[in-house]
């Protein structure tokens, strides 16, 4: 994919921020990392993904192969730091959610708020998706599952 002009018409102008995220390979990103318009992604959508990228890069990727190395568990203050800033419920399913409590976001059941400042009513499968799909980022198995394994589990029984 080129962004320029064709016959002296300017076909696109993108914001430098949205070319940050994924390789620009068409077809291989979603369509709006690269700032194309897309019904199901706003602005707190963004918002969450630059919060979950630099989390993930300051406070996961540098200790993760360590973690998975000595064969520990992923230490107790990085659940902890995870559950302040909402992202362990965030990763639980919607569908769960739903059900249980009746709402995206079950504000009734917890003071903590979703990551990166977006509003609980404003919480939806695709923040929760962005919240897992950056998590992955990290590129370990073992950390993602044991941040998010027990979700899945938990929802089955």
């Amino acid at each position: 994919m080129k962004i320029g002009s064709v016959k002296g018409n300017k076909v696109a102008e993108v914001d430098d921020d949205a070319l940050m995220f994924g390789e620009g390979v068409p077809f291989g990103d979603p369509s709006w990392y690269q700032a194309f318009n897309s019904p199901f992604y706003s602005d707190s959508h963004r918002k969450l993904r630059s919060f979950m990228r630099s989390f993930v890069d300051n406070e996961l990727m540098p200790y993760c192969h360590e973690w998975d190395e000595s064969g520990d568990f992923v230490p107790r203050s990085v659940f902890q730091r995870c559950g302040e800033i909402g992202i362990l419920t965030a990763g639980m399913p919607l569908e769960f959610t739903v059900t249980v409590c009746g709402a995206p976001w079950p504000k009734e059941l917890t003071t903590i708020k979703p990551p990166g400042g977006v509003d609980p009513l404003e919480f939806d499968s695709f923040h929760e998706f962005i919240v897992k799909d950056e998590l992955s980022r990290a590129a370990s198995g073992g950390t993602l599952w044991g941040l998010m394994g027990g979700h899945t589990v938990s929802q089955v029984i």
